[in-house]
């Protein structure tokens, strides 16, 4: 195998860094080929540029993070497997057809532009692919649609057309050459799809139900979110994507208008792959944890201008509170996730001293009956 000679100051210093724990940039174990500066080992073994940016990668590649053993420490250039663009990290999504990630906006044609979630669509139109890099236009004539009845109101079938949402049979009285619309019937299915691959489906906007909180708090309106107005509910039809209300569902669940279920992904997000800085409570902290929920002083009150006939509610003022584990940063509201992990530790420091207080007693019964065995005596 290949070794690269080190100056002895160099080696020094090198030995030095190793002895401590610090590997320097070029730097590496002993049994390892050295990669240059500004280079990174890849998965195959090879020294190769390193990134920081996806800007750092050719093509759809997107800067993938390594783990770091060197500083300053660089990524590698790829397309890891996805399942969702939320693996995919910042200016990244993940490529339903190849369930890679790759990278935002980047094209080689305009076909490569469907799918990314690059921009919200309000009209008819198509992408295009202008020095790799995905452009949407409003307005196309390849795209606007065409209904039964534009032709008149006849039964015969005319051919195949773009409805704004896919290829459809039209029907019609006849087409007049001079009509601009007639070049955008089709004689068969398979050539009005080969024409209008470029155009992006109208979205079907309509209201959807929010998650809301795992455990109950909040109404949404206290979130800033206003009450509906016009008696909307879930599965009725809207017209401005993103739109929002509170229609009073509970649990800090709102109306959203939306062309897809916003819960069609799973909620809320607890699995290890979305989170990071990742540390297990040792028995010290939940020791901590237990003492400050005993401190807590629990209240019944009523908010300020709710209706008074209504029961009171139950929990405690944070203006009290000596911890901040069981709100926000600002000490506004409480953080009910933080709220009941402070009542688990609480539930796991007493499981462990109940279970020491049975070994205690079983103990205790052994010993109390070794002490009623009956002693023989002298003479027997």
């Amino acid at each position: 195998m290949k070794r690269y000679r080190w100056p002895s100051a160099n080696l020094i210093a090198l030995c030095s860094l190793l002895w401590l724990g610090v590997v320097a940039s070029g730097c590496i174990y002993p049994d390892d080929e050295v990669c240059p500066i500004d280079t990174v080992r890849d998965p195959s073994g090879q020294c190769v540029l390193g990134c920081n940016t996806n800007d750092d990668c050719s093509g759809d590649r997107i800067c993938q993070q390594v783990v770091c053993v060197k500083a300053p420490c660089y990524g590698i250039c790829g397309n890891p497997e996805c399942k969702s663009h939320d693996q995919c990290g910042k200016d990244a999504y993940c490529d339903a057809d190849t369930n890679t990630c790759k990278k935002l906006g980047y094209c080689d044609v305009a076909k490569d532009c469907y799918g990314q979630p690059l921009v919200t669509i309000l009209c008819i139109g198509e992408f295009s692919c202008n020095n790799h890099s995905c452009d949407f236009h409003c307005g196309t004539s390849t795209c606007a649609p065409i209904k039964d009845g534009d032709f008149g109101d006849c039964d015969m079938v005319m051919g195949y057309g773009w409805n704004g949402t896919s290829c459809a049979t039209i029907s019609g009285c006849g087409c007049n050459d001079s009509d601009p619309a007639c070049s955008r019937i089709y004689p068969t299915l398979e050539e009005c799809q080969k024409a209008t691959s470029i155009c992006v489906p109208q979205k079907k906007l309509k209201w959807y139900t929010t998650c809301g909180y795992p455990v109950c708090g909040p109404d949404a309106t206290s979130l800033g979110i206003d009450k509906c107005q016009n008696g909307e509910k879930a599965g009725d039809p809207c017209s401005v994507e993103s739109a929002s209300c509170d229609a009073g569902l509970g649990c800090g669940a709102y109306l959203v208008c939306a062309s897809e279920d916003p819960k069609s992904h799973g909620c809320p997000i607890s699995q290890r792959r979305f989170k990071t800085e990742i540390h297990y409570v040792t028995s010290d902290g939940l020791q901590s944890l237990y003492r400050d929920a005993l401190g807590i002083k629990l209240a019944t009150y009523r908010y300020k201008g709710r209706d008074a006939t209504q029961p009171k509610k139950l929990g405690f003022i944070i203006d009290d509170l000596t911890t901040n584990v069981p709100v926000n940063s600002k000490r506004e509201r409480v953080d009910l996730y933080g709220y009941t992990s402070m009542a688990v530790a609480g539930l796991q420091v007493q499981a462990r001293q109940l279970e020491r207080l049975r070994q205690q007693i079983e103990a205790l019964q052994r010993d109390i009956a070794r002490l009623r065995q009956p002693r023989l005596t002298c003479g027997q």
